[in-house]
């Protein structure tokens, strides 16, 4: 996809129904720092009657990195802007993981962009705190090296996620792996921008969040270390129309883990929300 910005790289999970009765809510999926679109796929899949955007972020998957690094929320914006534009109609749904959720707030209370921007009908924030802390952003900052290192095969690679991940199935686990990697001489090398770990800063979003207005649902594994009480209070306290699901033996990565489980409670949503939702800002 070409526009003002880099090159961003994207897929479309059609309804699997028959298409006259599906629904014509389109579902703009976004993956967080770590990852890329496939994280959303098999959530994808069990949404069969929606129409769902699997985006990949600057410097993640098979989008196009930049020079100098701009990777934070406010550049992730941007190019939202420039995709909802060009690959959704209203009405639409935003379902972000992690630093996805940060980069979709940003969009949707970006005061620079025109009235007449389409803004969502909804919003799913998945797993990660409004102001994002200290030793999460340093984790990044400190993992440079890892992710710019040469893995001799996919095996190799495939260890590291699966001591931080130990209860993704191996098939879902190995699928996720292998489509973050491109082959190199020496080896396999992660597609990800070593720079965007080394240039994040989120910021605080919390200020942001009594900007949203429309229906907010906030999921969370139940065995994340990333989403903290205080995170969930703050976006209890300041989302002005939210739900917030948990859900049990989920980690961080619940998209691999519990996809169906995931899909259900964004179906319910969205089916109570869209019809009736306005549009955010």
């Amino acid at each position: 996809m070409l526009g003002a910005g880099p090159t961003l790289s994207y897929e479309i999970v059609r309804p699997a129904t028959d298409p006259s009765s599906a629904s014509a809510v389109t579902l703009l999926c976004l993956h967080g720092n770590s990852s890329h679109r496939g994280v959303w796929r098999l959530v994808a899949r069990e949404l069969v009657e929606f129409r769902c955007v699997l985006l990949d972020f600057r410097g993640h998957g098979d989008s196009e990195h930049v020079s100098p690094p701009a990777y934070n929320p406010e550049h992730h914006a941007d190019d939202l802007a420039e995709a909802v534009s060009k690959l959704v109609q209203s009405p639409y749904a935003i379902l972000a993981h992690s630093a996805g959720a940060l980069a979709a707030t940003r969009f949707i209370t970006n005061p620079r962009l025109p009235a007449s921007a389409l803004m969502p009908a909804a919003f799913v924030w998945v797993d990660l705190d409004p102001l994002v802390p200290r030793w999460q952003v340093d984790y990044f900052h400190q993992g440079v090296a890892s992710v710019a290192r040469t893995f001799t095969t996919v095996d190799d690679a495939l260890r590291g996620f699966r001591r931080i991940y130990p209860n993704i199935p191996e098939d879902r686990l190995r699928s996720f792996v292998t489509e973050g990697l491109r082959e190199v001489d020496q080896g396999w090398r992660m597609k990800l921008d070593p720079a965007t770990y080394e240039s994040w800063e989120p910021g605080d979003l919390r200020p942001a969040l009594p900007k949203i207005a429309c229906p907010t649902l906030v999921i969370r594994g139940a065995e994340s270390i990333v989403t903290s009480a205080e995170g969930l209070t703050a976006l209890s306290d300041r989302l002005p129309s939210r739900e917030v699901r948990e859900i049990n033996g989920g980690s961080h990565m619940l998209l691999l883990e519990h996809p169906e489980e995931v899909a259900r409670a964004i179906r319910d949503f969205i089916q109570r929300q869209v019809k009736v939702a306005a549009p955010c800002g």
